[in-house]
């Protein structure tokens, strides 16, 4: 896809001749780790609900299957897990605060990942699990920036279930020796593979808002900071996580973020400011301070990507005014 910026070859070269299964590979970041690895030469499974939602890149290097099937009964994994080497778990459901199912969110988001680690246990499947989880699981943080020592405060029944899904994959670890990493992730945005994606994010969804000649809003919160970290940086992230020592892969989690640290009002400003360079029309910007807010939007949050780094070699490469420039090529095609 335009825009998409290109993974290392050093990096894919780690895949080369490996089995990789990868759920959830029409989502926003699981969609970008499909689009990296489809240029390694693996065998590149893809888990999707349906086959009308799934998604599969063109001009592919991977050898690439499509297995439909539901994450939430035990007998799909039993199938799948056969020959895997590297499982990256990104399915999910993502809180909806109109629409939100509760027991659903439970067997997505964590009876997925007890019945996949306990299909791994009794068969003696034993791939390398890297599974996707969000920062929002610190809930009202004391202080900036946030490490992986502080604690965790989840402020939703799904930030319970993700850190259900954390606890289980840590459990497995040490008593079944099924290897596994968490990446906890800050807000990332930019493109990904499956454009339909795209806007699930919240950065995307201004920079569409700045491209559609929309104002964009800014609300009581305008002041706290935020942490963004763009796609390919996070799609590297998750490539090279799956092949650290095994000492590293026991259930631990890592925080990654863009470690640059701007209010929301600044990085709106941002968009509106680098949409109108490159579109050469103005973007209005409005304060609204009557809108409700929820205590966790009302945070400050920045991710202290230290542990990570220093484990992986991995690093940040796209800057926010970069990445958002990035992001709004892609949004236009044919530009």
């Amino acid at each position: 896809m335009k825009g998409l910026v290109q993974m290392s070859s050093p990096v894919l070269d780690l895949y080369e001749g490996k089995t990789v299964l990868v759920t959830g590979g029409q989502g926003f970041v699981g969609s970008a780790v499909v689009q990296a690895l489809s240029n390694a030469r693996c065998n590149l499974v893809v888990l999707d609900q349906s086959a009308d939602s799934a998604w599969i890149p063109e001009g592919c290097v991977a050898k690439i299957k499509l297995v439909v099937d539901d994450i939430m009964e035990k007998q799909t994994w039993e199938a799948v897990l056969p020959g895997i080497d590297y499982l990256f778990h990104f399915a999910a459901i993502e809180y909806d605060r109109l629409n939100y199912d509760v027991e659903k969110d439970f067997r997505v988001n964590a009876l997925s990942v007890f019945n996949l680690l306990e299909a791994a246990q009794k068969s003696g499947c034993r791939p390398r699990v890297i599974f996707s989880s969000s920062a929002n699981l610190f809930g009202l943080v004391d202080s900036c920036p946030v490490n992986e020592k502080c604690h965790d405060d989840p402020p939703s029944p799904w930030s319970v279930h993700k850190l259900a899904a954390e606890n289980y994959l840590r459990i497995y670890s040490k008593r079944y020796d099924i290897r596994s990493v968490t990446l906890r992730l800050a807000n990332v945005y930019g493109p990904a593979g499956r454009v339909e994606s795209m806007s699930r994010v919240v950065l995307n969804r201004m920079i569409k808002k700045a491209l559609a000649g929309e104002e964009l809003l800014l609300y009581s919160n305008q002041g706290c900071l935020r942490d963004f970290v763009f796609s390919a940086d996070v799609a590297d992230a998750f490539l090279r996580t799956a092949c650290l020592d095994d000492a590293l892969l026991d259930g631990r989690f890592f925080l990654v973020g863009g470690g640059q640290s701007m209010t929301i009002g600044e990085v709106w400003r941002l968009v509106a400011d680098r949409t109108k360079c490159r579109t050469g029309r103005p973007v209005q910007v409005r304060v609204d301070e009557t809108v409700p807010l929820e205590p966790l939007d009302c945070r400050d949050f920045v991710a202290d990507t230290s542990a990570y780094c220093a484990a992986t070699g991995w690093s940040p490469l796209v800057d926010l005014k970069h990445g958002i420039d990035i992001t709004i090529q892609s949004y236009m095609p044919g530009q």
